[in-house]
């Protein structure tokens, strides 16, 4: 059902874990690794939908144990092995979401402009996004990478939107977090959050959500 938004979204910028693809079962099981091979333990993979979304860096230092005593060093290592791993397994049970595809597809069939942008990795938001997606002709994607800001500051986001001939006002950011609403609230976006993903309606208000969706079809409401 339509909410009380009164306005026309002509663009679509996505988060991607938790919004357009379920990751967290080969994410979860290649930190976990990571932690078993330097003797910490490992957590249990719904653990991880609370620790992920603001980079792999900081994924792992999340998953590691209050008491775990590392410096710089030990604690880049240990990103290092989890990445490597995570890029071999990418794709193991990775998949999108029910009703993604289609409604991208039709989205674009529509005349809106699509991105995706990532706190994951570019190279591995990058293989995971034309894998999972190839149809899709995406203005832009893009994940971390060396001397850009993360989510949720603007500035990826701004670069991408400024790409097409429309105003930053007239796109929405997609996304499960509250991180993803900072990023389009950041940016004069309409905020979307998505209740399929890996947070919930609590936090996706508390940090500016200016609608929620409960399926992917409901995206179609607003344009």
């Amino acid at each position: 059902m339509k909410s009380t938004f009164s306005g026309v979204i002509k663009a679509f910028m996505f988060d991607l874990d938790g919004t357009l693809a379920e990751t967290i079962q080969d994410l979860g099981d290649s930190v976990n690794l990571a932690l078993k091979d330097n003797g910490y333990p490992p957590h249990p993979i719904e653990n991880y939908k609370k620790m992920v979304g603001n980079g792999f860096a900081t994924l792992i230092r999340r998953a590691l144990p209050p008491d775990a005593d590392l410096d710089a060093d030990g604690i880049e290592r240990i990103t290092a092995l989890a990445a490597e791993t995570y890029g071999k397994n990418l794709l193991r049970t990775t998949k999108p979401f029910l009703g993604i595809p289609q409604v991208l597809r039709e989205l674009s069939q529509r005349g809106c402009p699509l991105a995706v942008l990532s706190n994951k990795p570019h190279a591995l938001t990058k293989k995971m996004v034309e894998r999972l997606f190839p149809d899709i002709p995406f203005v832009d994607f893009r994940g971390d990478s060396p001397g850009k800001a993360k989510k949720p500051f603007p500035g990826q986001a701004l670069e991408i939107a400024g790409l097409v001939p429309l105003h930053v006002s007239d796109w929405a950011f997609v996304g499960d977090s509250g991180v993803d609403m900072e990023t389009g609230n950041s940016c004069g976006m309409t905020a979307i959050g998505v209740l399929w993903g890996y947070r919930g309606k609590e936090e996706l208000l508390n940090a500016g959500a200016r609608l929620l969706v409960q399926n992917p079809e409901d995206l179609l409401l607003y344009i």
